[in-house]
């Protein structure tokens, strides 16, 4: 795995995980 495709990673599991929230606590945004 390069640099690259572990950010890209890193920010598609942090975005599936805010939206995950989100989705259940929407009274914290």
């Amino acid at each position: 795995m390069t640099v690259v495709e572990g950010i890209l990673l890193a920010v598609s599991a942090v975005t599936f995980v805010y939206l995950g929230i989100a989705m259940f606590k929407p009274e914290w945004f």
